[in-house]
């Protein structure tokens, strides 16, 4: 990606019998040109394509990528409508699922690539870019994971096999860029400084595994930008909040100290209304991250309304909100987050996790008074989320 003119093209190749260099760009100039799909479009200046004043072209105007995560496949081949709205949308592509380790070595020593191979072809397909979400998932582990087949003789050859049979894929050189870990810290934590115990961190006897993973995807992936990704960094509102970004940023400057090869951090963005907003500590912990000289990306954008069913917490569910009510505090979170985190995301991906709440992980098939988490509602039309997210890209 190139700030400026904001040309993203796929130019490293594609799938089998897919021609080479297949490729969507935006451009400053005013011309016509064609894009991935075939289709003329007529540039105004800065502004993107006259014709469609979508959210990839806005964003792109500003020098960010613009995508959005996408479902299995079978969830797509049912609602075509939703497919051509992410592709009219979006510059980037995630795998919801389909890239999961949990997903591809399900069984030890068995990689299973259909569900992931499937989803970089329809992304070369659309012409668009895609990244690779993620190689080492320890909260959501593979099913044969434990302290018996994960050890200290072992662990790094775990890793390995993992690692090398993703890189072995034909899409694998084309991600943008990669979350190489996911999720490793939280701030109950205490006796490990907020490190998760999980069965890598016992096998490696602490957090020298996370910079294993990253070395060894730097080998694999000389030329990606290799991200750590984590969540419960963007509202720090209440002491946990507060002390889990101050154990993100340790453990980065830790990281990067022992060798990590760490190129960013995605800051996942799966925000709540029940949280609420504190600009200047989002500024203050953002500013910490991009001072240990690290990129900063959006990489999974919606919100709710933190609900807990049963919790002592003072919350309300979904159905103590209207549509309008619920739509109006989501849009004003989700802009004033975006007025802080956009200026340090400028030229690097921002992505939505889904743009329908027809398609969401939070919201159960045919629910009634449930979550409105994404910029679109069932029907496909745009939400005061969707003019929030346009908003924070033009005010950029």
């Amino acid at each position: 990606m190139q700030a400026g003119g904001i040309e993203v093209g796929l130019s490293q190749g594609g799938p089998p019998g897919h021609p080479p260099g297949d490729s969507l760009r935006v451009t400053a100039s005013g011309s016509t040109r064609i894009d991935a799909a075939g289709l003329e479009r007529h540039c105004r200046g800065r502004s993107g394509f006259a014709a469609e004043a979508v959210l990839r072209n806005v964003a792109a105007a500003k020098g960010i990528l613009f995508g959005t995560a996408l479902p299995p496949a079978d969830k797509l081949a049912a609602n075509p409508d939703y497919a051509a709205l992410l592709k009219r949308e979006a510059a980037i592509y995630v795998a919801d699922t389909d890239m999961q380790p949990s997903r591809i070595q399900y069984v030890e020593g068995v990689f299973t690539f259909s569900a992931a191979d499937g989803f970089a072809a329809r992304a070369v397909a659309d012409g668009k870019r895609f990244r690779i979400h993620q190689l080492l998932y320890a909260v959501r582990d593979m099913a044969w994971v434990n302290t018996t087949t994960v050890t200290s003789a072992n662990w790094r050859q775990k890793i390995d096999a993992h690692f090398e049979a993703v890189a072995s894929r034909w899409w694998s050189q084309l991600a943008v860029n990669i979350d190489v870990v996911n999720e490793i810290m939280d701030a109950t934590e205490t006796s490990t400084g907020g490190y998760r115990p999980n069965t890598w961190y016992q096998a490696a006897g602490g957090p020298g595994y996370i910079t294993y993973a990253f070395q060894k995807a730097r080998l694999l992936w000389p030329q990606t930008p290799l991200f750590l990704c984590h969540d419960h960094s963007e509202q720090i509102t209440d002491g946990y909040h507060e002390t889990h970004t101050a154990n993100i940023l340790a453990m980065l400057e830790s990281q990067l100290a022992a060798g990590a090869p760490i190129y960013g951090l995605n800051t996942q963005a799966h925000l709540t209304i029940r949280l609420g907003f504190d600009p200047v500590k989002l500024r203050t912990f953002l500013a910490g991250v991009a001072a240990l000289g690290l990129k900063i990306m959006i990489g999974e954008l919606d919100i709710r309304t933190g609900y807990k069913a049963g919790s002592l917490e003072d919350t309300l569910p979904p159905s103590a909100y209207t549509s309008d009510a619920y739509d109006r505090r989501a849009a004003d979170i989700v802009k004033r987050y975006l007025d802080i985190a956009l200026p340090f995301v400028k030229e690097q991906p921002a992505l939505c996790w889904g743009l329908s709440d027809r398609i969401s992980p939070w919201v159960p098939p045919d629910a009634e008074d449930g979550e409105r988490p994404h910029p679109f509602n069932a029907d496909l039309q745009p939400k005061p989320l969707y003019r929030a997210l346009r908003a924070a890209f033009e005010d950029l």
